[in-house]
């Protein structure tokens, strides 16, 4: 099922928020290199999947992306965005006021991770907000510049008891 599922992401013939493709019954999405590069796809939100346990988006992926949103997941255990995804400005930098990145309400979260130079051009709110076990967030790459969040502001609420913030 999940196969399918990453084929449609890939897919750019029509815009993917025109199709329920999301399964309430899903408990794993995992989403290839490339996915959801369609221009007409500006915003990628996890609702109403009460099974989710894992996200994984892989590398170059949902590059028109402008609101990313994972809300009430409460079986989700961990997210991990890949390289170079949400972002069009890889190797540099924007500001866009009009991006946001919201993770809340996921009782079982315990990891968030996301690799260099994703979300560089998002300039708006990034939020972890009700995320009682998260235990581990890790942006970006050791030893490197991976501009990350770059022009956005952080805010963190009722999130990560004893908590390892990696920021690079």
């Amino acid at each position: 099922m999940n196969e399918s599922l990453a084929q449609l992401f890939h897919s750019a013939v029509h815009p993917i928020s025109d199709r329920d493709i999301l399964n309430p019954s899903f408990t794993k999405i995992v989403l290839p290199d490339g996915a959801g590069n369609d221009e007409s796809f500006t915003k990628l939100e996890f609702l109403n999947l009460p099974l989710l346990e894992t996200i994984s988006i892989r590398d170059s992926s949902f590059i028109y992306v402008k609101k990313f949103l994972i809300d009430g997941l409460n079986k989700l255990t961990s997210v991990k965005i890949g390289k170079k995804s949400f972002t069009l400005k890889y190797y540099g930098y924007g500001n866009d006021s009009q991006t946001s990145f919201c993770i809340s309400n996921c009782n079982s979260l315990e990891t968030l991770s996301i690799d260099e130079f994703s979300f560089t051009d998002f300039g708006g709110e990034f939020t972890l907000k009700n995320l009682p076990v998260l235990s581990s967030v890790s942006i970006g790459s050791p030893c490197k510049n991976s501009l990350n969040f770059y022009s956005s502001s952080f805010v963190l609420r009722g999130t990560m008891q004893r908590s390892a913030l990696i920021f690079v």
